[in-house]
């Protein structure tokens, strides 16, 4: 990633972005060690917070858990992405019998407005319009 700023004498600057931090990479690498003390402290707090190091049934540290949204912790590679399961691993499963049954559920309650709209047209009831009803509408995908 690039940036260009204008400076206040008129010219250009042009660099890297560090992406992670939302700042130019030079100025990522001055602040850095500040940064990082920043991220040990407030490690050390969450670690004494959540039970000195306790676990989670998948084997996660509670604390770094919750430290996930930092690139620093990104950079320990258990660490690195969110856990697929954590209490146990029919979370999974669980998760996509769910997703599953969302999916059934809209479609059929697409099918019984369906149904309703085209019974009261053949009755010759006007329904109203659709902004009066509340159709479903899929999500727009971009």
């Amino acid at each position: 990633w690039q940036y260009t700023t204008k400076l206040t004498d008129g010219t250009e600057k042009t660099g890297e972005w560090n992406q992670d931090w939302s700042m130019p990479q030079f100025l990522y690498k001055i602040r850095e060690p500040t940064l990082r003390a920043e991220w040990r402290r407030r490690k050390r707090k969450l670690r004494k917070k959540h039970g000195g190091g306790q676990r989670r049934p998948n084997g996660k540290l509670i604390f770094l858990e919750k430290m996930e949204d930092s690139p620093f912790t990104r950079e320990i590679p258990k660490y690195a992405k969110k856990a697929e399961w954590t209490f146990g691993p029919k979370e999974v499963e669980l998760r996509e019998r769910k997703k599953r049954a969302m999916e059934l559920k809209r479609r059929l309650e697409q099918e019984a407005e369906q149904k309703r709209i085209d019974r009261l047209k053949e009755l010759g009831v006007w329904p109203g319009d659709q902004a009066w009803r509340r159709p479903w509408q899929p999500k727009a995908e971009y």
